[in-house]
């Protein structure tokens, strides 16, 4: 004895793992602090650049939808029609109502460097430059007529700064207002400057890190706000792109040009650096007030603990006496001016006096109770096997089927030696048996049902190749597809389908026989669940069906085994029987 309570932890050692669990549950919690604040922040700040990207998608559409108007504007008014109607020589006079048209256009939106009219043909008409940077931009004499509006991208020299910097170039088809037909008959060629694309981006970009940029379908960088993410040849750097810690991308519907708003990794972790620090000087106060609570407990409640524990030690070495146990005190009487120590030595004197005496009549007394639950549940089996034991049936069945066999009755042969055996099977053997010769018995089933049918109800059999050799309770399948013939499908009109499925989970073994029959309404399954949950009764007569089937599942499997039905009026009823695979030793 004193060599296995040595090996038994001590409390001070539990102390000590509850001291370092405290520790460690201090640190755990930090973690899971911080990372929930990282996430927190991440979301926010995720939001913040999804509202700035989806604010400058927002202001670059309708800045794109404004300059298309713009253009069907001039494309429809009268001066330039005219323009385009007149024959080369007499085009002349209309050139100053064409230059005020353009110097108002150029007024309301100073990004037009220059213009180009062309007539159906596709030859330059006129042409002239609205911006002093890019007097050079020159357009081409001939084009192809565009038949939609287009976007082109160019990078003219300024003459100021001395490089050269993107522009594009929108080209939009003139259709003859007057004509039914609306032929294409010139087109207008604008040059535009990209300072105010430049200024709708990074309206709402208020974060560090972050960047929005906006880029042709080639790639090159036409505008961008925040910190750069473009090579040396202008295009897009993608390797830098796929670095950040969350890319937008949405294109511009019209020119194809994309939009992406970006977040430079490691922006969201040192935001969080002054939440950090402060959390790790509250929890380093939580953990300084734990420690102080660790010692006063160890101080006030493990050490009187301990004490008590002696006392208990002291007591179990006299309770294998026959006599009244004497009584037992403290090794250290202080403990006694301790009113709930004081109770509890007089009570454990008490309930250690009568413990003895009780535990010999308890264990003869669970002993006899036991025995008598054994003999019971053997009775009970024994009764359900006795109600189907005449042995004469089956030598009268193979009488019937040697008449049938010298007679050429082929039917009648099937049927009375598919009953023989059933018969057979049902009488003879123990309590259990292997699936396999459940599913022999069902075979034998399944001709009987299908000459009684004539063929209308079909049973067909699932079995995983596994479980074969398994052992089951004896008789539990073919009464559940005798209830779903019977109960499901008899009624029914047409043919019927019954599925039997036998497969292993786990431990567990799972049967399954399921129909397309009748089915049943709510009330009717809450009325058969309830009966099979159910007690039997002492000396009731259960029939082999679902009642006898559930009432053995109790008494084979004490709360291990189980059964489900499922059904719908019209669609059918599943039945599930879920077993213990381990009753090869029953």
């Amino acid at each position: 004895m004193d060599s296995e309570r040595v090996k038994k932890p001590h409390l001070q050692r539990l102390y000590a793992l509850l001291c370092a669990g405290m520790a460690i549950l201090v640190l755990v919690a930090f973690l899971i602090q911080i990372q929930i604040a990282h996430s927190a922040m991440l979301t926010h700040t995720t939001q913040l650049v999804r509202s700035a990207h989806e604010q400058s998608e927002g202001l670059l559409l309708a800045y794109f939808n404004e300059l298309e108007t713009t253009f069907l504007e001039l494309g429809y008014s009268p001066s330039i029609q005219d323009l385009l109607e007149e024959s080369p020589e007499t085009r002349y006079r209309y050139n100053n109502e064409i230059r005020q048209v353009f110097s108002v256009l150029s007024y309301l939106n100073p990004d037009v460097a220059s213009y180009a009219i062309y007539d159906r043909e596709g030859q330059r008409v006129i042409s002239n430059a609205l911006s002093d940077n890019y007097k050079a931009v020159i357009l081409a004499d001939r084009i192809e007529l565009p038949q939609r509006l287009t976007y082109d991208l160019i990078f003219p020299p300024n003459q100021y700064i001395g490089i050269s910097l993107p522009m594009y170039v929108i080209s939009f088809p003139v259709i003859q207002f007057s004509n039914q037909g609306q032929p294409v008959i010139g087109a207008l060629v604008m040059t535009m400057e990209l300072s105010s694309v430049e200024n709708l981006l990074g309206v709402n970009l208020a974060l560090e890190g972050c960047s929005q940029v906006i880029t042709d379908e080639a790639g090159a960088v036409l505008a961008s706000a925040g910190p750069s993410l473009q090579t040396e040849d202008g295009l897009l750097d993608r390797t830098l792109l796929d670095s950040r810690q969350l890319v937008l991308e949405s294109t511009l519907p019209g020119n194809g040009w994309k939009l992406y708003s970006t977040l430079e990794t490691g922006v969201v972790s040192r935001d969080m650096l002054p939440l950090f620090y402060s959390s790790i000087l509250i929890w380093l106060l939580v953990l300084f007030i734990t420690t102080c609570v660790l010692i006063v407990f160890q101080r006030q409640v493990l050490r009187p603990i301990r004490q008590v524990s002696h006392f208990m030690r002291h007591a179990s070495d006299r309770s294998g006496q026959t006599d009244a146990l004497p009584l037992i005190s403290y090794q250290d009487k202080s403990l006694e001016r301790f009113e709930e120590f004081y109770s509890m030595e007089q009570s454990l004197n008490q309930m250690l006096g009568s413990l003895h005496r009780q535990t010999a009549a308890l264990l003869e007394q669970e002993k006899q109770s036991h025995e008598a639950e054994l003999l019971a549940r053997q009775m009970e089996i024994l009764a359900y096997r006795s109600q189907i034991n005449p042995h004469f049936l089956y030598n009268t069945l193979d009488c019937i089927r040697g008449i049938a066999m010298s007679r050429q009755a082929t039917e009648i042969m099937e049927i009375t030696q598919s009953l023989s055996m059933m018969f057979r099977y049902v009488i003879k053997g123990g309590n259990f048996a292997t699936i396999e010769e459940e599913l022999g018995h069902l075979a034998k089933y399944s001709t009987i049902i299908h000459y009684r049918f004539m063929g209308r109800i079909t049973i067909q059999t699932e079995c995983a190749p596994d479980i074969g050799a398994v052992t089951v309770p004896r008789m539990i399948v073919q009464p559940l597809v005798e209830n779903a013939v019977f109960h499901g499908l008899e009624g029914k009109l047409g043919p019927g389908l019954v599925r039997v499925r036998l497969y292993r989970e786990g431990s567990q073994i799972h049967v399954q026989v399921s129909d397309n029959g009748l089915g049943m309404t709510e009330e009717a399954l809450a009325a058969v669940k309830a009966n099979l949950s159910s007690p039997a009764d002492s000396g009731q007569v259960y029939q082999v069906g679902l009642a006898n089937i559930a009432h053995r599942l109790r008494l084979y499997y004490p709360g291990a085994g189980g059964i489900h039905i499922t059904s719908r009026p019209g669609e059918g009823t599943l039945v599930e029987l879920i077993l213990d695979a381990a009753t090869e030793s029953r």
